[in-house]
């Protein structure tokens, strides 16, 4: 197949949105997903220039919303508040979520929930010692 926009060129891949065939000049790959130039700038926000010369209608953008539901809309008053991130990291692993990196929450949950174990079974240790009159130490 040869590419939509230079027709002596081989296609490299198809745009993820339009489908259009793409050779390795007009390729956007991003994060393993290939875009054209329009439907990047589209994914992107910004508006398709007039002199691009296309009469057809930018398709439509298959986005995943902030409710994680692919095509949902953004929910209103929902951003990224630095304050709420700021309290939660003072509780090792909250913050990484509020961040959406769950393995590194998962691994701090974990690390800080063991030496949380082994510091209080330490802390009961000490006292069934000192209350049956042993020395600590």
């Amino acid at each position: 197949m040869k590419c939509a926009v230079h027709p002596d060129a081989d296609a490299v891949g198809y745009c993820r949105n339009c489908g259009k065939a793409m050779c390795a000049v007009c390729v956007r790959p991003v994060r393993d997903v290939l875009y054209c130039e329009d439907c990047l700038a589209n994914v992107m926000g910004l508006p398709i220039p007039a002199a691009a010369g296309n009469s057809a209608p930018a398709p439509a953008v298959n986005m995943t919303g902030a409710s994680g539901i692919p095509g949902a809309p953004p929910a209103s008053g929902l951003g990224p508040s630095p304050i709420l991130a700021f309290f939660l990291g003072f509780c090792r692993g909250l913050a990484r979520f509020y961040n959406e990196q769950y393995g590194k929450g998962i691994i701090h949950l974990a690390i800080f929930s063991v030496s949380l174990l082994i510091g209080v079974d330490g802390a009961v240790a000490a006292e069934r010692k000192r209350h049956c009159g042993l020395q600590l130490g």
